[in-house]
């Protein structure tokens, strides 16, 4: 089992908590129901559910109607699972501002752990 972790900010605040609060609840509920299947079985779910968006970032898909919702994560120390942000896209391909999004928070994730003094994590330990 892997351990899924939000990103939080320097301000404290945590995207994709804020993200999961604006969704409707079905929506929210089959979004969590999504991150558990993540949590429980981390780099095994594959496509669709799961897409590999290059430089270590993956995104996590929850088809709601004509909607997709899309939740962005890095992996870190081979079983922790970092969620940065989500947002909501009817197309089929993930926007490359929310991408780079995604890399700029793990940057910063991996820039606080620093400043921490935990200097444990590989920030090398990405699957697929």
């Amino acid at each position: 089992m892997f351990e899924i972790e939000y990103y939080k900010k320097p301000d404290g605040s945590e995207p994709m908590r804020e993200h999961l609060k604006s969704l409707n609840s079905k929506l929210r509920v089959k979004v969590l129901r999504n991150l558990l299947i993540l949590e429980t079985v981390g780099d095994r779910l594959r496509y669709p559910e799961t897409d590999n968006l290059g430089d270590g970032i993956f995104e996590l898909r929850t088809i709601f109607g004509k909607d997709i919702e899309r939740a962005f994560f890095f992996f870190l120390d081979g079983r922790k699972i970092i969620v940065t942000h989500g947002y909501i896209k009817k197309s089929q391909k993930a926007s490359l501002r929310e991408i780079n999004r995604a890399k700029d928070y793990r940057q910063d994730y991996y820039r606080q752990r620093k400043q921490e003094g935990s200097n444990n994590d590989n920030p090398e330990g990405t699957y697929r």
